[in-house]
C-alpha cells in the first residue's frame, strides 16, 4: 500500500570493467528561497538567514542536514538551496568530494573516470525525476558545469551524479549488519546494528563529510545517513520507522549498466512511499527493477528483521531475490542457530543462491564472530551487548583488523536503531581519519 499522506591500494574497490560523549554544537547555517538570487561560483555572497528550507550543523564528527519540504520547495530549488548552504557550512567542500571521486576513479593504476562518468550517465535516466531534479539543483552551486575533468578540485554536473551512484558504479565490498527481536532482544522489540566498511579516502575525505540528513516531506519523510550531497538511501529510515541498509554481495558477474536503475534511489523512493518492511522488500525484488550489482538490504520494524538478498546474477542453482528470515534454508553448510536473529556479511545464504561465501575469509570469519558474540550474550541481546557485539575484533587494535574484524580498519560508521522507541546512536570514524579502541556513539534525536 502506497502512503497517503577508490588507485591500486583502494581498499577491495572493485571495477568490474566489461567482464570483469557528546559532541559539542559548532555552526549553524541556514539558507531560504524567497526571492534568492542564483549563486555565483564560489556562492561566498549568499547571507544567510533566520528561516530555513535547507539548514546545516556541524555537530563535530556529522553534519546534521534538514531538508525541508513542507513550505513548498521544488526538488529542484530545495537541491539549489542544499549546494549553497553545503558551501557554506562545510570547509573545502567541492576539493574534498572531487579528490575522493578522483581516487576511486584510479584502479590498479588504470584511470577508470572516463568509464565511471559513463556508467552513471546510464543509469541516472532512470532515476525517478524528483531525484534528478535534486541532484541537479545542487550541482548548481558548484564550479565544475559541464565539463568533466578529473581532479580539477572542482564539481561537475556528470560528477554530482558519479558521487550519489558510487555503489551503483563501483564496488566498495565490506559491510555487515545485525539484528535481534522478540525474545532474543531484552527489550522484546527490534535492536538493529548497522557496520558500514568503506574506502574513506587517502586524506579520510569521506569522514569529514558525514551527515545524518532528515528530509521532512508529510507522510513522506525520512532520514539518510551518509554524507553530505549524497542523496540516495545507504541507511535510513522512514517516519513508519522501517529501518534499511544496503551491504555489498558480489558474484563477479560482467558489468552493464544500460537500462539498470539505482539500487540506492530505489531503497530511498520505497522507504517514502511504503509502510511496512515486506512492502519495501516487495518493491525491491519486483523484477521488473533491474540494478547493476548483487546485493543485500538488511530490512527492520519494531517486531521483525530480514536480510533481503537481491541476487539476479550468478551460478547458484536457484537464484532469486527474497527475503532470507531467521529460519530460512542456507546453503549446505552453514549454520545459523539463533531464532529472533538475522545477520549479513557481503555474501548470499539463501540454499539455491549464488555461494559467495564458501571460501572467502571476511565473510566466513565475520560470520563466525558474530555468532560466537551473540552466543555470548545469552538468550537475550541488550543495548549494550549490541554495541559490544558490533564493536568486535580479534586483534589489538581496530585499525589493524582487516579481514575478520566486525569494527575494522575500514569501518566509517555503525548505527544502531530501535524502531520502536525510534532511538538512533551512530559512532562515526573521527575527522583525522583515527579510529579509537573503542567507538563512541552518539545518540541522535531525529525529528521529522
Amino acid at each position: 500500500m502506497v502512503k497517503k499522506r577508490f588507485c591500486g591500494f583502494l581498499f577491495g574497490l572493485m571495477i568490474c570493467l566489461g567482464s570483469c560523549s557528546t559532541i559539542e554544537q559548532t555552526s549553524i547555517v541556514r539558507i531560504k528561497s524567497a526571492a534568492e538570487p542564483d549563486t555565483p561560483c564560489p556562492a561566498s555572497g549568499i547571507i544567510p538567514t533566520a528561516r530555513s528550507e535547507v539548514s546545516i550543523t556541524d555537530k563535530g564528527r556529522y553534519y546534521l542536514v534538514v531538508l525541508d519540504y513542507e513550505h513548498g520547495a521544488t526538488p529542484r530549488t530545495l537541491g539549489q538551496l542544499y549546494g549553497r548552504t553545503v558551501l557554506h557550512a562545510v570547509p573545502n567542500y567541492e576539493k574534498t568530494v572531487d579528490t575522493y571521486l578522483a581516487e576511486i576513479a584510479c584502479f590498479n593504476g588504470n584511470d577508470v573516470y572516463d568509464e565511471l562518468i559513463q556508467r552513471a550517465r546510464h543509469i541516472v535516466t532512470n532515476i525517478p525525476r524528483e531525484y534528478r531534479d535534486e541532484m541537479e539543483g545542487f550541482a548548481e552551486a558548484f564550479c565544475g558545469g559541464t565539463i568533466n575533468k578529473k581532479g580539477d578540485g572542482k564539481l561537475s554536473l556528470d560528477e554530482v551524479y558519479l558521487l550519489n551512484l558510487v555503489p551503483d558504479v563501483a564496488r566498495a565490498t565490506q559491510c555487515s549488519a545485525i539484528s535481534v527481536f522478540g525474545s532474543r532482544s531484552e527489550t522484546g522489540k527490534t535492536i538493529s546494528g548497522r557496520v558500514l566498511d568503506w574506502f574513506g579516502g587517502s586524506e579520510h575525505q569521506l569522514a569529514n563529510l558525514q551527515a545524518v540528513i532528515i528530509v521532512r516531506n508529510f507522510e513522506k519523510s525520512i532520514c539518510l545517513i551518509g554524507y553530505a550531497g549524497f542523496l540516495g538511501c545507504i541507511s535510513g529510515f522512514n517516519n513508519d520507522q522501517i529501518f534499511a541498509a544496503i551491504l555489498d554481495s558480489p558474484t563477479g558477474e560482467p558489468f552493464s549498466a544500460e537500462k539498470k536503475r539505482s539500487y540506492l534511489f530505489d531503497l530511498r523512493y520505497a522507504l517514502e512511499n511504503e509502510t511496512t518492511l515486506h512492502q519495501v522488500a516487495g518493491f525491491m525484488t519486483d523484477s521488473s527493477r533491474q540494478y547493476t550489482f548483487n546485493h543485500l538490504i538488511l530490512l527492520s520494524d519494531a517486531q521483525k528483521s530480514g536480510i533481503l538478498e537481491n541476487n539476479f546474477s550468478g551460478k547458484g542453482k536457484q537464484m532469486r531475490r527474497s527475503l532470507r528470515l531467521d529460519h530460512s534454508p542456507l546453503h549446505e553448510g552453514i549454520q545459523w542457530n539463533f531464532p529472533n536473529a538475522v545477520c549479513g556479511v557481503n555474501a548470499f545464504m539463501l540454499k539455491g543462491n549464488h555461494d559467495n561465501f564458501t571460501g572467502a575469509a571476511s565473510n566466513t570469519e565475520r560470520w563466525k564472530h558474530f555468532q560466537t558474540q551473540l552466543r555470548q550474550a545469552g538468550e537475550s541481546v541488550s543495548l549494550m551487548e549490541m554495541k559490544q557485539i558490533v564493536s568486535f575484533y580479534p586483534e589489538s587494535d581496530p585499525a589493524l583488523s582487516k579481514s575478520g574484524g566486525i569494527y575494522n580498519a575500514h569501518t566509517q560508521q555503525i548505527i544502531l536503531y530501535q524502531p520502536t522507541s525510534n532511538e538512533l546512536e551512530i559512532f562515526f570514524r573521527p575527522r583525522n581519519g583515527q579510529l579509537p579502541v573503542r567507538p563512541i556513539f552518539e545518540k541522535i534525536i531525529v525529528d521529522f
